[in-house]
């Protein structure tokens, strides 16, 4: 069965037999064959044949609306020690009745991109999260699923944020670039497979935009860390990203560690086109937590 994009209708996921709430899009989960060419031979081709079987990552859109042990999920996978998880999502009709299932086993998360925040934006913003189980299958369902009346969607704003930077004015942030925090995924199989330890997560550098006017101590610290050298552990800051709803209360947080700045300059300038000037701040990051 091929796999199914986004469709007019809801997509309901479940994990480990409890409903967690309606995803944006599911892409992926099918069986596939992978391809080797034999070595050239006589003809003016390559012969090629089937190899491995493997079964397609799953990738996952949603919100903050999902059921908390969605989140700690992904908190666990960024901690370095999340546990596999099996489900399924529900595919329905307008009317909320399964029409098809895909049911997962032995997933780990594979990875998470974090949206890209901007203050002047009204889109919805959702996480995309890919999924890498040990087997998936789709099939024939029917009725009405048992978690889909009670669950309930919930826009997220991609303007609706604050940064917590220790020491640093971030009042005039105006963006934040999205980022993906890649897990290793061990090559165990059954239910006891787990999380590679071997390899620590690689947590990914932040870009930060904000106003010339405002960037003092930005400033300050990027003289200080990069041109002046002083660039120890002592010298590196702690934050957040702190996600908000319509009335600008706090959802939850993205809490950061080790942050040291690289790089600041002026945002790309373009003729003909007035704006507030604004610099780009990039920084790396050693730790990164979930907490919502």
């Amino acid at each position: 069965m091929p796999s199914i994009p986004i469709t007019a209708g809801r997509f309901l996921l479940e994990l480990d037999g409890q409903p967690c709430g309606f995803l944006r899009s599911v892409e992926g989960g099918t069986v596939k064959g992978e391809v080797v060419a034999e070595p050239p031979g006589t003809e003016h081709y390559l012969k090629k044949h089937l190899a491995d079987v493997v079964t397609e990552p799953i990738v996952l859109a949603f919100d903050l609306s999902l059921a908390p042990a969605v989140y700690a999920w992904i908190a666990e996978a960024w901690a370095g020690k999340q546990s596999p998880r099996s489900g399924r999502i529900a595919f329905m009709d307008a009317t909320l009745q399964v029409q098809k299932e895909l049911e997962f086993q032995h997933a780990l998360i594979s990875s998470v991109t974090f949206p890209a925040l901007d203050g002047a934006s009204r889109d919805p913003a959702y996480f995309t999260v890919v999924i890498r189980p040990e087997t998936a299958k789709f099939q024939k369902a029917s009725g009405k699923s048992k978690g889909a009346a009670a669950s309930k969607s919930k826009q997220w704003l991609a303007s609706n944020f604050r940064v917590e930077i220790d020491g640093l004015d971030a009042k005039t942030m105006s963006k934040v670039d999205a980022f993906t925090v890649t897990t290793e995924a061990g090559d165990e199989v059954g239910p006891h497979r787990e999380a590679s330890s071997a390899a620590p997560i690689d947590f990914p550098s932040l870009r930060f935009t904000i106003a010339e006017a405002g960037a003092a101590t930005w400033q300050a610290w990027h003289q200080d860390f990069v041109i002046n050298g002083n660039c120890s552990d002592a010298e590196e800051k702690a934050g957040a990203l702190v996600l908000l709803d319509p009335a600008l209360k706090d959802l939850g947080r993205v809490v950061l560690g080790g942050l040291g700045i690289v790089r600041l300059a002026p945002e790309k300038a373009e003729a003909g086109r007035e704006a507030v000037a604004r610099v780009v701040a990039e920084l790396y990051c050693e730790r990164m937590e979930l907490a919502l």
